[in-house]
C-alpha cells in the first residue's frame, strides 16, 4: 500500500450512504479544561473497538483544532444507529452533565453536526497512507483510481471525468482573477 494512490468507493452493504458526525468541545476557561478532556476519553473509551462500541458505528476520529478545541469525526452506517446511541447511556449522561455545566459555570462549549452521504454525495482519495486507515477509508472500499475514479466529479457520479495528466493548470487571462 504505501506509495499507491487509492480511490474510495462506498461499500455495498451501506446501500451507498452513511452519516457523518463532527463533535466538538472548546475550553472557554482553564477550569473547564479538565472537565472536557474527562469528556473527551470517556467517548473514546466508547467508540473503541470491543463488545461496548455503539452498533452502527462505522470508524471514530479524536482531531484537534487549537489548544483550546478538539472533538471527533465519526462515520456511522446510518441515522438511525446514531439517534438509537444518542438517545441511550452514556451518550445522555455525557449530554446532561455538558448541559449541567454549561448552566452553571459557562467555561466549555460542546456542539455537532450531522451529515448524511446519500449516493454520488461523498467521494475521497488516499494517497501513500501505507498502513494507516484514516477516515473512510477504515471501512470503504479502496481501488486504483481508473476510470471514473480518476476525478472528483466522477467518483461523484458526475459527468465523465478529465484525464489526469499532472501538467500544470493553464490559466484564461480573459475570464479575469478569482
Amino acid at each position: 500500500m504505501p506509495h499507491e494512490t487509492f480511490a474510495w468507493h462506498c461499500p455495498e452493504s451501506l446501500g451507498g450512504s452513511f452519516c457523518l458526525v463532527r463533535v466538538g468541545l472548546i475550553v472557554h476557561r482553564w477550569r473547564a479544561a479538565s472537565f472536557a478532556w474527562k469528556m473527551g476519553k470517556a467517548i473514546e473509551r466508547a467508540t473503541r473497538e470491543g463488545p461496548d462500541r455503539p452498533a452502527g458505528l462505522l470508524a471514530s476520529e479524536r482531531m484537534t483544532m487549537s489548544w483550546n478545541h478538539f472533538g471527533f469525526l465519526q462515520y456511522w452506517r446510518n441515522v438511525d444507529d446514531l439517534i438509537a446511541w444518542a438517545h441511550a447511556s452514556p451518550h445522555t449522561d455525557w449530554w446532561r452533565m455538558a448541559l449541567e455545566r454549561q448552566r452553571v459555570r459557562q467555561d466549555f462549549a460542546i456542539y455537532h453536526e450531522t451529515y448524511v452521504a446519500s449516493p454520488g454525495g461523498f467521494e475521497a482519495i488516499y494517497l501513500n497512507l501505507g498502513e494507516s486507515r484514516p477516515g473512510a477509508s477504515a471501512f470503504g472500499e479502496l481501488s486504483s483510481p481508473k476510470g471514473a475514479s480518476a476525478s472528483a466529479r466522477g467518483r461523484l457520479g458526475g459527468i465523465s471525468p478529465v484525464e489526469v495528466s499532472g501538467a500544470a493548470a493553464k490559466i484564461d487571462p480573459s475570464r479575469g482573477r478569482s
